[in-house]
């Protein structure tokens, strides 16, 4: 091998090496492993440990042995390339040798400071070297010769005539400085010449410089024909002035607009501030003003000084898609377009019909009519009028309201959750000049107090003819769990009509659609006396009804058909009487107080199947009438003895717990003696 080598003999070849010297055994050196390995660095502790080498590519074949001296041999080892995996590089060689029972150990491990490259040839090639390495008795060691190494003198001889001797190859290297190296950077002295021209790695032709340069001057001038001057830019600058200069998306189609939720950047500062121009815009879930509940992307058109407009959509996450926004100056309005919160367009205004004679409407003890004068009809509905005077002109009196109705979600969402209003009003030309009819979104809190309204007006601008008032996107206030429709008129004398009024949640009020709550359960009445279905805790208009196949609700009666009530109202409407009967003579009454609403029914002809809230108990559920006693003082006895109940003794004898407690069962025996009525007990018994 070559100097910058070095062979260590393993434990197992100094055994086998002190058997050689002990003339108990003979060796032969048998095969060589190549390794691509670096054991060069490695102990020679740890290679004398060694039984195999790693990364073994293929083994070498020992061609021959030669004895150098009493104690070392010459082994001569071939790699045959046609059996070689790959092109690699050998680092290590591992000598085995067999002992005379034909036990093979690894001998030595040959090192290899540089590598020495291996290339796979089917041509039949071979890597020949040697190994020289001690043994005990030179004698002792096998000579082996593998003849399949071997070439006839005519197949050498044959083979050598393709090669130079030593002394041609020096005569022919003798001027080497002047050759070129094909894979080192030459210094040409002189200037060379390609007779057949030159050409680059991929076969592409160099050209000379003139034909460099006549091809460069023809692009110039193709290139400069629309240019201002040799070296401008490929168009004129004339050519691009009514060109657009601003990128509406950045090269890669990202938004040209971030807006980020970091705490401090204003969604609408940043869109009041914008150039003129057309923004893809991106604006991230949290950003500050942004009413999205997700990240949201779109266009934003700006148009300097503060006006301009953007619409865009949210993530998937966000159940309301559909934003839009206008800048008016200094301020930014957004508006929700879509909303899959509560029912789109669902007409929150009960009985918004009017349907018979307004029920579920206050009148305001006929400060509010209805009206079926052609002229304050719509659509064939009646009109709700007002015709007052004698008032100041500054002066707002309420002419109706409609039954409250309950909001769809009571959660404070300036986007999610607003309202808006829409009516028909017309105003008679009679009213005075600062007469106006009013339409009023009203929210209620659960004890009817107002929390909230947005309202609109039509006065004397718009005479005989329905006008729409509208108020919209007003979000719901704290505490409003309700919300009506309430009309007022304001100034000296007003006269008109309001027609089909609509309350939606959602920022804009669309065309009229009846509301399907209130129509649905005044559906069944009937115009005029028979009220079939009617809810009693609903009747609050005077007059007199009955109903003969479908029950009533909130009656006195378990048997709910075939019975008729009066109604009646006082004191400007605060109070409203209703009187119940059957046929059969049962009868019964109730008050409804403005403020404190229906009292119990009171009977006032006995009937099994009258509802006394002193004598008789009917369940909500079943319908079932049961006598119920009424005994705020008790019930006596005979003798005089009052058995009653208390909330703090349970049932009790004149005043007295049935059961006394006392401190000795001395005690005990002697009041029980003489008290028949109640038990006396001590802590023990």
């Amino acid at each position: 091998m070559a100097d910058n080598s070095r062979t260590i003999m393993t434990d197992a070849g100094f055994t086998l090496e002190a058997q050689l010297r002990a003339n108990k055994t003979n060796m032969q050196f048998t095969r060589a492993s190549i390794s691509t390995k670096n054991y060069f660095e490695v102990d020679d502790e740890v290679l004398a440990k060694l039984s195999t080498l790693d990364d073994v590519q293929q083994d070498g074949q020992v061609t021959e042995v030669q004895v150098v001296d009493d104690s070392t041999v010459h082994v001569q080892v071939n790699v045959d390339q046609t059996q070689s995996p790959n092109d690699y590089q050998m680092l290590s060689a591992g000598l085995y040798a067999k002992d005379s029972d034909g036990n093979e150990i690894l001998y030595g491990v040959t090192a290899l400071q540089d590598p020495v490259f291996v290339h796979k040839d089917d041509a039949g090639s071979y890597l020949g070297f040697g190994i020289d390495t001690k043994v005990g008795r030179a004698a002792n060691v096998t000579i082996v010769v593998n003849p399949a190494n071997m070439v006839t003198k005519q197949v050498f001889d044959t083979a050598m005539q393709n090669y130079y001797t030593k002394a041609e190859m020096d005569a022919k290297l003798q001027d080497l400085d002047d050759y070129a190296g094909l894979s080192e950077a030459n210094n040409f002295e002189k200037q060379q010449t390609f007779s057949q021209g030159a050409v680059d790695g991929a076969g592409n032709a160099y050209i000379t410089a003139p034909d460099a340069q006549k091809q460069a001057d023809a692009a110039q001038v193709a290139a400069n024909k629309h240019t201002d001057d040799a070296v401008a830019p490929m168009v004129k600058s004339a050519d691009t002035s009514s060109w657009q200069k601003n990128k509406i998306t950045n090269d890669n189609g990202a938004a040209v607009l971030s807006i980020m939720a970091d705490g401090k950047t204003d969604t609408n500062s940043v869109l009041l501030g914008l150039n003129p121009g057309v923004y893809s815009t991106y604006i991230q879930y949290g950003a500050i003003n942004f009413p999205g509940k997700s990240s949201a992307r779109g266009l934003v058109i700006a148009t300097g000084g503060g006006f301009g407009n953007g619409t865009f959509f949210t993530n998937r996450d966000d159940k309301y898609y559909g934003y839009t926004f206008v800048m008016d100056g200094d301020v930014i309005k957004w508006k929700r377009l879509s909303d899959d919160s509560v029912p789109s367009g669902l007409n929150l205004v009960y009985n918004s019909r009017y349907t018979n004679n307004a029920a579920g409407w206050n009148m305001l003890s006929g400060t509010g009519y209805l009206s079926t004068v052609p002229s304050s009809m719509q659509n064939g509905h009646p009109g709700f009028g007002v015709n007052i005077s004698g008032k100041s002109t500054i002066d707002t009196t309420m002419f109706g309201s409609s039954k409250p109705m309950p909001v769809p979600s009571t959660s404070v969402d300036s986007v999610a959750n607003a309202y808006s209003i829409r009516a028909e009003a017309l105003l008679y030309a009679d009213s005075a000049v600062e007469a106006k009819i009013i339409a009023t979104m009203a929210f209620l809190d659960s004890s009817g107090n107002r929390v909230g309204y947005k309202e609109n007006y039509v006065d004397q601008s718009h005479k005989d003819v329905f006008v729409p008032i509208t108020a919209e996107n007003y979000p719901l206030p704290a505490g409003a769990t309700q919300v009506q429709v309430q009309y007022y008129a304001y100034g000296s004398h007003v006269h008109g009509v309001v027609i089909e009024p609509m309350i939606v949640c959602g920022p804009v009020a669309p065309s009229y659609t009846p509301d399907t709550i209130g129509e649905a359960e005044v559906a069944p009445l009937l115009q005029g006396a028979l009220h079939d279905g009617a809810d009693l805790n609903n009747e609050k208009t005077a007059g007199s009804y009955s109903n003969s196949t479908t029950w009533i609700k909130n009656g006195p009666f378990k048997d709910a058909t075939y019975v008729g009530w009066d109604v009646t109202v006082s004191n400007g409407g605060r109070v409203i009487h209703q009187h119940a009967y059957r046929q059969s003579g049962e009868s019964a009454y109730r008050t409804f107080w403005d403020g404190a609403g229906w009292g119990e029914w009171q009977i006032t002809t006995p009937s099994r199947f009258a509802l006394d809230a002193n004598t008789l108990h009917r369940n909500p559920a079943t319908g079932e009438v049961v006598e119920k006693l009424y005994a705020p003082g008790g019930i006596t006895l005979a003798n005089g003895h009052v058995l009653n109940i208390s909330n703090t003794d349970g049932l009790t004898i004149d005043g007295k717990p049935l059961f006394i407690k006392v401190a000795d069962e001395t005690t005990a025996k002697s009041n029980s003696n003489t008290d028949k009525l109640h038990y006396y007990y001590t802590e023990e018994s």
